[in-house]
């Protein structure tokens, strides 16, 4: 039977689930806020985490054989599809055929709905695809990217890089907005602009969480953020490079500038790079990264 789980549940700190942590630190970071979705088996071998609109990560004690991994997941399954339908009889009760919606209230319904659906799947690539089927229907979904998990034991940074990195302050707000844009656009293929970015920029700059390069012509010339904290490890990204000032070792710097920070900090530094990418991940091995795991992000075409 499926429980809810509170963040600081010592379901994350089993000896299983710790001895991957770097794989699956997001679910740390998801299980943190306050308005996701947690839940875990009753015997703590499965752990599915959600923040509202986007992926659940999914994890499996992988010393649990193929038909054990399959029950937990169907079980998962038929949980998500009883939220579904009662969200659904939700939004029939609201419909305009019924009655006029109080206001206010048929703009909450929706969001509620949104918040209820799950877009995608994010787990082991083998996990990801026996739930997709499991959920969606086999070739109902769509495999979007493939992220391998680095950690970094021993942080190697690079030699004769000119300039050095600051801490993004708020009057950088639109540099730091435009990078997250072309990060967004790099990494995900999708269109952005620093406008539709400046919320982001300015949580991190608030927090004291983001970075630049600063390079010989005294611009930012790359970036790079703190994202979340695990028992041990801390999350590097918001990483980018303008293109025009790539291949000069400014982003190889910077990530082993804040691994630095990290590291003064008691933990050990983290990312995920696109496997499709070999700059980046060709980048993050000269500076001490190595390899800890791969996570695949897969996106359902419709809901069920």
């Amino acid at each position: 039977m499926l429980q809810p789980f509170e963040r600081e549940d010592e379901v994350l700190s089993q000896d299983s689930f710790s001895r991957e942590e770097t794989v699956f630190n997001l679910i740390h970071t998801i299980s943190a806020s306050p308005d996701s979705w947690r839940l875990k088996s009753s015997d703590g071998r499965m752990i599915f985490a959600q923040t509202p609109g986007r992926n659940g990560w999914l994890w499996l004690d992988p010393e649990l054989t193929e038909p054990e991994m399959l029950a937990r997941m169907q079980e998962l399954n038929d949980v998500l599809m009883t939220r579904a339908t009662s969200q659904q009889a939700t939004m029939d009760r609201t419909s305009p055929e019924q009655s006029p919606p109080a206001p206010g209230l048929a703009d909450k319904t929706l969001s509620d709905n949104a918040s209820a659906q799950l877009p995608g799947i994010s787990a082991k690539p083998h996990i990801a695809r026996l739930f997709a089927d499991l959920y969606a229907g086999a070739g109902c979904w769509t495999s979007s990217m493939t992220m391998e998990a680095y950690h970094c034991p021993s942080v190697n940074p690079p030699c004769g890089v000119k300039g050095g990195m600051q801490r993004v302050e708020a009057a950088e707000r639109y540099v730091a907005a435009e990078f997250l844009a072309g990060m967004v656009r790099d990494v995900y293929g999708k269109p952005a602009d620093g406008q539709g970015q400046l919320t982001v920029a300015d949580n991190l700059i608030r927090d004291g969480r983001l970075f630049f390069w600063i390079g010989d012509t005294g611009e930012p010339s790359a970036m790079a953020g703190i994202g979340g904290i695990s028992p041990r490890h801390g999350r590097i990204n918001a990483v980018y490079t303008p293109p025009d000032r790539r291949r000069r070792g400014y982003c190889s710097a910077l990530v082993a500038e804040v691994s630095g920070l990290l590291v003064e900090r008691g933990l050990i530094p983290m990312l995920y790079a696109d496997c499709v990418n070999p700059d980046s991940n060709k980048v993050y091995r000269s500076i001490g990264f190595q390899p800890a795991g791969k996570i695949e992000d897969i996106q359902f075409d419709s809901q069920p």
